[in-house]
């Protein structure tokens, strides 16, 4: 009831507000995907220069 009255027409809405969510959701998803992948990326370049230090600390 409140929205309507805001509005004025509830069915455009729904519809309005998931496209716009939908929008706003795919450069986020993207970031999301890309953050992921940096990260993981630097995990691993972290985990093997830890490990060739340890095995460099190992051999002296």
């Amino acid at each position: 009831p409140t929205t309507t009255t805001v509005t004025g027409t509830a069915p455009n809405i729904p519809s309005n507000f998931t496209d716009i969510f939908g929008e706003m959701l795919k450069p986020l998803i993207i970031g999301m995907m890309i953050l992921g992948v940096v990260a993981s990326v630097s995990l691993v370049a972290t985990i093997l220069l830890i490990w060739k230090y340890i095995i460099k600390k190992e051999s002296v």
